[in-house]
């Protein structure tokens, strides 16, 4: 358990090679000890890091198998988590208002047991694929309740992500000055969080705006020791389009 939460933190870090390969070996260790509820639970983790890396596939598989084994187990409250991670996998490959649903059904699975735990990162998924199947309700509702819950129960792990997703929201909405503060806060919060992974999509998202509103160099001095201060996973789509961003605003 101590390997998998070293994971999840190294990936918000934005250290996401690291962060997979410490949740690969919890997982592992939890396979040899063989006790079902540790394995269900380090398992949850080791799906989460590839959709924070942004590669729904990588998760797919293990999420199926994990169904299957907690549904074989009785593990209620695990099976509400592969719900939300298999309709957040798949709802992250395309448009898809099917994987939209089950998102939101096992959201409601994993509060029927009393858990508030990881419910703002389950809003954020949620909203995340509801922008992509242009949902915008269910987008709306889920940051309202994801940032809401985090902020009533201290569970602020997700903050800077739902902040972001919420300026996402707003700019589709046209509401540009209210998604350019909801950037804003973004930023601030992954800075103060030290959250590398979330200040790079916030900061990536908050150069567009700032771009788009004509203040280019404004953006250029916001986002480049941004990307400069990722180490790992340069491959991955969050730095390659932050990257792209960044040679574009230097002309």
């Amino acid at each position: 358990m101590a390997r998998q939460y070293k994971g999840l933190v190294l990936a918000v870090q934005g250290r996401t090679d690291g962060a997979l390969a410490q949740v690969q070996a919890a997982l592992s260790l939890a396979r040899n000890l063989n006790f079902q509820l540790i394995v269900a639970f380090t398992a949850t983790i080791l799906a989460d890091v590839p959709l924070f890396r942004r590669e729904g596939q990588d998760a797919a598989s293990l999420i199926r198998e994990q169904i299957d084994y907690c549904s074989e187990h009785g593990l209620v409250f695990r099976s509400a988590a592969f719900e939300i991670l298999h309709g957040a996998a798949q709802g992250s490959l395309k448009s898809d208002p099917a994987a939209v649903a089950e998102t939101e059904g096992g959201t409601l699975n994993w509060r029927k047991t009393g858990a508030r735990i990881h419910v703002p990162t389950w809003s954020a998924f949620l909203a995340g694929i509801a922008l992509v199947a242009d949902d915008i309700v269910t987008a709306e509702r889920a940051l309202l309740d994801g940032i809401d819950t985090a902020q009533r129960n201290g569970g602020v792990f997700a903050l800077a992500e739902l902040e972001r997703l919420t300026g996402r929201l707003r700019k589709r909405q046209n509401r540009r000055d209210t998604a350019r503060r909801a950037f804003d806060r973004a930023v601030e919060i992954a800075r103060a969080q030290d959250a590398g992974l979330y200040l790079l999509r916030a900061g990536r998202d908050l150069a567009q705006l700032l771009a788009e509103e004509g203040e280019a160099q404004g953006a250029q001095d916001l986002l480049a020791p941004i990307v400069g201060g990722v180490t790992e996973h340069k491959t991955g789509l969050d730095y390659q389009e932050s990257s792209a961003l960044l040679a574009s605003l230097a002309g």
